[in-house]
């Protein structure tokens, strides 16, 4: 018998592995995405096989979501492997500084006399895309942005300023040899504009105090490929949209993203009063305002990780959520994706955590958990492309 069953084991490893590579086999037999009728998916596919034949265009996938997408370590392996199959086009969406507590994998920042600004405390400010506002403390305030592994490319620069008055000379922006670049910048007062620039990394950005900088649009100059942008906040709920400026989706929709990711949720099944119809109601609204903003761009709604209260129970209104999310991906025809059932279903988060892959808290994965968690979400794409390919 237990021979037997050390084949039976050997024969399943070796069919795993034949016809693809590690990162492209399934992890988990359990999980796939699956897809009620999103209208865009079928060109989403195109875009992407094109890519694998060296076609010039670049795919855009945006993720926007909770602490799960903050640190980048989910989004970071995700963006890694999409780029190894299909061609590194950059680095997509990153905040204008370093987020206390939040990182990224593609990108460092040098700041001096800046003051960070944050939907998630903050109302009844006119926060662009991403909800983070980088506001000088002092008339003279310096960013310095550094793409990791830049080498010697020329990179395409989008920079979300608002001017607190016209002036000249609000901002300035210095190349990797510290020489002045020139920009086409009229400012309007109390408006945010998209400045576009094309240097070499790192690039130093030189401000005055009556200027305000919201997200930065990071790819590679004329580079096809893919991007994967994490557009994120910790401790979010779906509901911090409503703290955005009213000209977010605006942004949302010039990055031309191919495929829109909704990842929120966890802090949601931890609100013991959650109003299941509003929430119902608002993941509605926001899904048919994407598409509205931006109706070329497939959505996928991907459900919270396993997560747990405690040893023995899910927080109050975990179920709920997902109950809700499944519900809405199909009246909504959007993708989806269960990550709890990836991980292996209800209470797998404590097997990962004696695995070393979930945190003691089980509800965050640790480095390793998020980029299996990644590794598994990217052998399911590859498998939902190749299905409908």
């Amino acid at each position: 018998m237990i021979k037997l069953l050390k084949y039976i084991f050997t024969v399943m490893i070796v069919t795993v592995s034949v016809g693809c590579s590690v990162a492209e086999s399934r992890t988990s037999t359990l999980s796939s995405i699956v897809d009620f009728g999103d209208p865009n998916s079928k060109q989403f596919i195109q875009h992407l096989n094109s890519l694998s034949k060296n076609s010039n265009q670049v795919v855009n996938i945006t993720q926007l979501g909770d602490s799960h997408s903050a640190a980048d370590f989910f989004t970071g392996e995700f963006r890694t492997l999409m780029q190894q199959k299909y061609g590194n086009a950059g680095i997509g969406w990153v905040t204008p500084v370093a987020i206390k507590g939040q990182s990224h994998a593609g990108v460092s920042w040098k700041t001096k006399n800046w003051n960070v600004l944050s939907s998630r405390t903050l109302s009844n400010l006119d926060f662009p895309m991403g909800g983070f506002i980088a506001k000088p403390t002092k008339d003279v305030a310096t960013i310095q942005l550094m793409p990791k592994n830049a080498g010697n490319k020329n990179w395409q620069v989008q920079l979300t300023v608002k001017a607190l008055k016209n002036s000249p000379n609000l901002l300035n922006i210095y190349d990797a040899n510290d020489k002045k670049i020139d920009i086409n910048y009229s400012s309007k007062s109390n408006v945010w504009q998209t400045i576009s620039f094309i240097t070499k990394a790192p690039f130093s950005i030189k401000a005055t105090s009556d200027i305000e900088i919201g997200g930065i649009w990071l790819t590679r100059h004329q580079q096809s490929g893919v991007i994967v942008s994490s557009i994120a906040t910790n401790g979010a709920k779906q509901t911090i949209w409503q703290k955005w400026g009213p000209n977010w989706l605006n942004e949302l929709s010039a990055s031309k993203s191919d495929l829109i990711i909704l990842e929120y949720g966890t802090n949601e099944s931890f609100d013991e009063t959650l109003d299941a119809n509003a929430y119902r109601k608002n993941l509605v609204k926001n899904i048919r305002q994407i598409r509205k903003s931006s109706p070329n761009s497939v959505i996928l709604l991907m459900t919270p990780p396993d997560t747990m209260l405690n040893e023995k129970s899910f927080p109050k209104s975990f179920a709920k959520v997902m109950s809700i999310q499944k519900q809405v991906a199909k009246s909504e025809k959007t993708l989806f994706w269960d990550w709890q059932l990836a991980m292996g279903g209800p209470h797998s988060i404590k097997d990962w955590r004696k695995r070393g892959l979930a945190r003691p808290d089980l509800v965050h994965q640790t480095l390793q958990g998020y980029k299996e968690s990644a590794r598994i979400f990217y052998a399911d794409l590859n498998e939902f492309i190749k299905k409908n390919s």
